[in-house]
């Protein structure tokens, strides 16, 4: 069969860590998860990773992962916090791209992505290579192989791009049709125009390059990469498959079909889409009506009869070259009307002053620490990685100075990295200075400028941001950039001090700690004391805090006064200082206001919750509440235990039940049924003896609640079950609490016991697989056991 069949999908989110933490903090627009990687990964990523697919019984027939049947690539900088937060997730998607060698001929389904997603024809040369280098060795790292293609940051191209693509042994890479100028037939004279995205996308073609270097170039199916992006092509699977399928020719000669489009439109942009994904390529490939591949397989099967030449300096998401990502071109997100982006080429042009100016100490002062500066730059990315390597790092690349004085060797570098992660093109796309992708990309300047002054003792902010200043805000209340600079990325600003107060306020959170790091940095001899009066806490000590990226280090002493509520005082300095003992003294003889003024007389650093970063805000007032609601819970619970003959009584006599009655025994009875919940094993006939009092009066059941509980238990279960299936009392288990959920129609999150029980049971010999126990709990998990 000559139809072979290509998804791309271009999995990718800007770097969101504060560059002070390396952590993300709290994003309120990504409720109700923590911040939008969270929550793109559980609708997306992850939900890629399993995939259903579903009988005509509405019973999964099967969990695929998608990503071992589509070529796909991650952004490295999302693939670094998949490692690090969603592990599963991560490890699924490094064990695609190795069971995908088997069904493409030894051709991997990953490509690699030129590393932070910066827009290729707006860098210089420098910046060019080094984002390549170190999108490949990210690849390499990760998946333990060299990638043959590389995805361009919104396919943008120009022809010093594609000579280090080549340069650096990439075979090809994708674009969109629109990019394409002209074709002919290798070895013919004449070009022809394909302008206005006429290019036939079925095949690769060849672009010779001005140093006589060559790489294959593949053009996406426009029409039906738009209609998956922007149309109802995924409403299901089989539509899915027919509107692939109606593009192949009735030809005997090889076709390929093949598109590209975001992969977060999968299950984020549109919801289930995953699911339509996996159910049309298993039609497709069940029933025989083209093959899966990849562009590598593809590749080498049926090499280029065509070459091509581009339209240089052009995107797939920007009609007017690559504007979007340097002037008021026209294009935006269009849901702000009236807006404009007149803002976007005086942000570029100050972040050049950043880039331009930077590079000279980089190269002045790097010429004394390293002995190639950008070949140490380039090498770099191995660092990121693993900050382990450091010292194998600095004695390869650097000079002896370097290992002499390491810190000021790493904040050369970390300087580079966030000069490069600056220019990360979603800080232009959208269609405001203060969104929060451009304050992201502000940021990394302004850790950039940081390293700089610490390095030279010239500090360039100020021109920074008075440049800033010509870049018009769209919000009356910023009125331009430097007002958003200074509203909105200063306070991001984390020193060695403040991360120190929020390593003492862990100690609030949780007495037992006994944590060596926090953030970015690691601490050694350190010594805490948690003292306590009453309701209130004092957390007092000190430490060394070392940071992981550039091993600077500082002794720090700190003290933290938490009194209830939000009420917070804390401080710190470099060094040691004599007054710990006193603000101790003054506590544990009750004088608060006394400690108070100590700490803030003591230390250079003061702060107050308003001052704290949103994460510790929310830890801490989270903590109150909890307290809070645990008093309210006891208290309510008592009320009713007291009172109980009359509701009984009322109860009993049908008689109407005032409303504080209501509230009260409605809020008493829902912590009696979690109470219930979490025993093992649950009382079933004394949960319908509580919900009983639901019958007859108005009081709501709090099954969020409950699904939390029931979905932890089930989770357990699971986990007990995958680790031993043949010991069937597990399966029974499971049965039991799937069964008592469903009598009292009470929700649980079946996703992970359906991923779990299904891995374990495909691989349970027959017999096992035929025993009435595992089919009912497959029938309970809506697995089918056939």
């Amino acid at each position: 069969m000559n139809r072979y069949l290509c998804i791309h999908g271009h999995f990718y989110q800007p770097p969101r860590e504060n560059p002070w933490i390396d952590e993300i903090e709290i994003q309120e627009s990504a409720r109700p998860f923590n911040n939008w990687n969270e929550r793109i990964s559980s609708e997306c990523y992850h939900a890629n990773a399993f995939a259903r697919i579903f009988n005509g019984k509405g019973q999964i027939k099967d969990i695929v992962n998608n990503y071992s049947k589509i070529s796909f690539n991650f952004g490295p900088t999302l693939l670094s916090w998949l490692q690090k937060y969603d592990a599963e997730t991560y490890q699924a998607i490094l064990q695609a791209d190795e069971q995908s060698k088997k069904h493409f001929g030894g051709h991997g389904s990953a490509i690699a992505q030129v590393y932070n997603h910066i827009i290729m024809p707006l860098a210089d040369d420098k910046d060019k290579l080094t984002q390549i280098v170190w999108g490949i060795k990210d690849f390499e790292l990760r998946f333990k192989r060299k990638p043959e293609g590389i995805w361009l940051a919104e396919t943008a191209v120009d022809m010093k791009t594609l000579e280090l693509l080549a340069d650096n042994d990439i075979k090809f890479t994708i674009l969109a049709p629109s990019q394409c100028a002209a074709t002919r037939k290798i070895g013919e004279k004449d070009w022809k125009d394909q302008s206005g995205a006429k290019v036939p996308p079925g095949k690769p073609y060849l672009c010779n390059l001005p140093s006589g270097k060559k790489i294959a170039l593949f053009f996406y199916d426009g029409p039906i990469s738009q209609g998956i992006a922007f149309g109802d092509t995924l409403k299901s699977g089989e539509k899915f498959a027919a509107r692939l399928l109606s593009v192949f020719q009735p030809k005997d000669q090889p076709q390929l079909v093949h598109i590209a489009t975001d992969g977060e439109t999968y299950g984020h942009h549109q919801k289930f889409a995953e699911m339509a994904l996996a159910y049309c390529l298993n039609y497709i490939e069940s029933n025989k009506l083209a093959n899966i591949t990849v562009y590598g397989q593809y590749l080498e099967l049926f090499p280029p009869t065509e070459e091509a030449k581009i339209f240089e300096n052009t995107a797939w998401s920007c009609s007017h070259g690559v504007e979007r990502w340097n002037s008021d071109c026209g294009c935006n997100s269009g849901g702000n009307r009236g807006w404009n982006q007149q803002w976007r080429n005086p942000l570029r042009k100050a972040l050049d002053f950043v880039r331009d100016s930077l590079r000279q100490t980089f190269e002045l002062k790097g010429g004394e620490y390293f002995k190639d500066v950008w070949a140490a730059r380039n090498a770099y990315i191995e660092v990121i990685e693993d900050r382990s390597k450091a010292e194998a790092f600095l004695r390869e690349y650097g000079t002896p100075k370097a290992l002499q004085d390491a810190s000021s060797a790493l904040k050369l570098m970390e300087m580079q990295r966030n000069t490069l992660l600056m220019y990360t093109s979603c800080g232009w796309f959208f269609d405001e200075i203060s969104g929060i992708e451009t304050v992201q990309i502000m940021a990394y300047a302004k850790k950039a400028i940081e390293y700089n002054k610490a390095l030279t003792g010239r500090d360039i902010e100020e021109e920074f941001v008075s440049k800033l200043a010509l870049a018009p805000s769209n919000i009356k209340s910023f009125g331009n950039g430097a007002n958003v600079y200074n509203a909105l990325v200063k306070p991001l600003e984390v020193d060695m001090r403040k991360a120190a107060i929020n390593y003492a306020i862990s100690y609030l959170l949780d007495e037992m700690l006994f944590c060596d790091c926090i953030y970015s940095y690691n601490i050694s001899n350190h010594k805490v004391d948690v003292t306590r009066q009453g309701k209130a806490k004092l957390v007092t000590g000190y430490g060394l805090f070392t940071s992981r990226m550039t091993l600077d280090s500082k002794n720090i002493s700190f003290a933290v006064l938490h009194t209830e509520g939000d009420d917070i005082t804390a401080g710190s300095i470099y060094g040691r200082t004599d007054n710990l003992e006193q603000i101790k003294e003054a506590f544990i003889f009750g004088d608060i206001e006394n400690c108070k003024a100590l700490i803030k007389a003591s230390f250079v650093d003061v702060m107050t919750i308003k001052d704290l970063l949103k994460g510790k805000q929310t830890q801490i007032l989270a903590q109150a509440v909890e307290n809070s609601k645990k008093r309210i819970k006891n208290s309510y619970s008592k009320l009713f235990d007291q009172e109980k003959g009359i509701f009984n009584y009322l109860y009993r006599l049908n008689l109407p039940m005032p409303e504080l009655f209501e509230n009260l025994s409605a809020f008493a009875i829902n912590q009696k049924i979690k109470n219930e919940l979490r025993k093992d094993p649950i009382d079933a006939a004394k949960v319908a003896e509580l919900l009983g009092f639901f019958d007859k009066m108005p009081g709501k059941l709090e099954k969020e609640g409950f699904k939390r509980i029931l979905t932890k238990k089930l989770k357990q279960l699971t986990e007990a079950f995958a680790a031993d299936p043949f010991d069937l009392s597990k399966s029974s288990k499971i049965i039991e609490l799937l069964s008592f959920a469903e009598m009292f129609n009470f929700p649980a999150d079946l996703a992970q016991a359906q991923n779990s029980v299904f891995s374990v049971c495909k691989n349970l010999p027959e017999h096992i697989k035929q025993n009435q126990l595992i089919k009912v709990l497959c029938a309970k998990l809506n697995l089918n056991s056939d």
